[in-house]
């Protein structure tokens, strides 16, 4: 199921594989997609700010103001663009500031649409797995929960809060040599690239299958190749 949410994450965007799982290049900073955040500003040390790389939204759709889901991802960790500090005044450049998102930085959010005709290929259903596995949700328990979940009208979306208790714990996972994920330790870059070479051959492709190809197929299809 990770390297399903995974694959699904690059086509769907092209990302990096360093943008999701621990890149090689930082390795054992733990670095990658987490439920919540817990970051300290330069300018205020004491004061801890919590930050979500996920945000799942309700959004009504029908005449009963049921729910479809929207997940929501921040990329904190793309090439060039880590460690950006949360600004708390107003910035010189006003340019910069209409790229500023609701945190006050310049990370990149992509959305996606709950996809309820192929699941398997639905980033949203994925991550409520991985988000009920893990038991992150203050509102929630199950997936049987969601169908009696209604927004209060038409023209208001619901939120899905995050436990603080889930502050920095990665949702792709490590999995150790004995078959147990740990649950405080991001899958890296290594065993990502491990488990998709060997899904490659698993599928008789005749070269190894490499992240980059991914990406590389990603831009083909935009260009229309």
């Amino acid at each position: 199921a990770q390297l399903s949410f995974i694959l699904l994450l690059i086509v769907y965007t092209g990302a990096r594989p360093g943008t999701i799982v621990e890149s090689s290049a930082y390795r054992g900073s733990n670095e990658a997609l987490q439920y919540k955040v817990c970051q300290k500003p330069l300018w205020q040390l004491y004061l801890l700010i919590r930050k979500q790389d996920f945000k799942l939204v309700g959004l009504p759709i029908g005449p009963q103001n049921t729910l479809e889901f929207v997940l929501k991802v921040r990329f904190r960790y793309e090439k060039n663009n880590r460690d950006q500090k949360t600004q708390n005044h107003a910035s010189e450049n006003a340019e910069d500031e209409e790229d500023e998102n609701e945190y006050g930085d310049k990370y990149k959010w992509v959305s996606f649409r709950e996809d309820r005709t192929c699941r398997g290929r639905c980033p949203v259903t994925h991550f409520l797995g991985f988000a009920f596995a893990d038991d992150v949700f203050e509102d929630v328990k199950d997936d049987t929960q969601l169908q009696y979940l209604r927004s209060l009208g038409l023209t208001e979306s619901l939120n899905l809060r995050i436990k603080s208790s889930a502050k920095q714990k990665p949702v792709l996972q490590h999995c150790r040599i004995n078959g147990i994920m740990d649950s405080e330790i991001a899958m890296n870059y290594n065993e990502f690239a491990s488990e998709l070479a060997e899904l490659g051959m698993r599928v008789g492709f005749r070269d190894l299958l490499r992240p980059y190809n991914l990406r590389r197929g990603t831009a083909n299809a935009i260009e229309g190749k």
